[in-house]
C-alpha cells in the first residue's frame, strides 16, 4: 500500500511540474534533477546583477511569495502551505540586484519570520 501511495504522489508531482513547465514555456526535462524543478531552472536562468523586475519576469507562476526585509523574497511553488510547498529564497544586494538563490531541504528550513506577502518593489 505504501508503494502505491508513493507512486500516486510521484505521478501528481510529475503532473504539477509538467503543467508548471508548460506555463513557463520551458522544457522541464532540459534541467537536471526534476525533483527540484523549478529551482534548477531558476539557478541556470537568473544571472547576478539582474534587477528585481528582470527576476520577476522569470520567477512567476508561484502560489505565494513573501518579501523579507529589503533583500530577499521567499517563493512557494505547488502549495501555499509551508510544509507542502517547494520553497526557495531569492537574494538581492544593497543596490537591489539579484545575487543568489537558496532552496530548503529536509534538514534546513527558510527563515520567514517578519516577512510579509508580496514582491519587493524596485
Amino acid at each position: 500500500m505504501l508503494i502505491l501511495s508513493r507512486a500516486i504522489n510521484l505521478a501528481v508531482e510529475n503532473r504539477k511540474q509538467a503543467d508548471l513547465a508548460q506555463r513557463l514555456g520551458i522544457d522541464r526535462d532540459a534541467y537536471p534533477d526534476i525533483s527540484t524543478f523549478p529551482i534548477n531552472y531558476f539557478l541556470v536562468t537568473l544571472k547576478p546583477g539582474m534587477t528585481k523586475s528582470e527576476v520577476h519576469e522569470i520567477v512567476k507562476e508561484y502560489e505565494r511569495v513573501l518579501h523579507c526585509r529589503r533583500y530577499s523574497e521567499i517563493y512557494y511553488y505547488y502549495s501555499k502551505d509551508d510544509d507542502k510547498a517547494l520553497r526557495f529564497e531569492v537574494f538581492y544586494d544593497e543596490e537591489g540586484k539579484y545575487f543568489d538563490i537558496s532552496g530548503e531541504g529536509d534538514s534546513s528550513k527558510l527563515y520567514d519570520e517578519g516577512c510579509v506577502p508580496g514582491l519587493l518593489s524596485e
